[in-house]
């Protein structure tokens, strides 16, 4: 089964005051198990990737890459984690 990436906004947020989403999805979830109607079962996690503007972007447009380059980082050190965007996770100069 593919996996699903959702983007969500929030105004007045910060890394020093988490809003509910953040404090939610601050610990991984845990492995969610569906059963199918053929009798196997399919388990699913979540991984997240955010990025603060104006504070890791110039523009929110580059905030919504940079939260993607956090989310594809987060999958790849092994899923069902939640990453900030760092600076050093972008090496191009342009974007």
């Amino acid at each position: 089964m593919a996996a699903r990436n959702f983007s969500f906004y929030s105004m007045k947020c910060a890394r020093t005051s988490p809003p509910w989403w953040r404090k939610r999805f601050a610990r991984p979830s845990k492995c969610h198990a569906f059963p199918l109607p053929n009798g196997a079962t399919i388990h699913k996690t979540v991984s997240v990737g955010f990025a603060e503007y104006p504070t890791d972007a110039a523009s929110f447009y580059k905030a919504i890459k940079f939260a993607d380059v956090a989310l594809y980082k987060a999958k790849e050190g092994g899923r069902n984690k939640v990453l900030c965007f760092e600076q050093s996770m972008w090496r191009d100069q342009e974007y």
